[in-house]
């Protein structure tokens, strides 16, 4: 995932955030499943931090939940699923050659 973030940009990604209502700040420790079966929420990678063993994770709850909207997820050990369901996007521009 960490290429593909390098490479591409934000990733989408699913993850199990069923306990992550009252998450304030830090790195997220409490155990989530990352079951397939128990992905519910699908959030966007953007960053990480090699010395601190992290993924910085936006989410759409708005700015008042976690850190001004974001979690951060330990790397390493798929917390809450988080590498089961990762993709990027690719897009190409196709011009047209308008007539006036």
């Amino acid at each position: 995932m960490m290429a593909a973030l390098n490479e591409y940009g934000p990733l989408s990604v699913c993850v199990n955030a069923e306990s992550w209502d009252n998450y304030n700040s830090g790195i997220y420790t409490k155990t989530c499943s990352g079951k397939a079966s128990k992905l519910d929420h699908c959030v966007q990678l953007v960053g990480y931090d090699k010395s601190a063993n992290y993924w910085k994770v936006r989410n759409s709850w708005a700015a008042d939940w976690g850190e001004n909207g974001f979690i951060r997820l330990p790397m390493g050990e798929n917390a809450c699923g988080i590498a089961d369901e990762a993709t990027y996007v690719t897009a190409t521009l196709e011009s047209e050659e308008m007539e006036v």
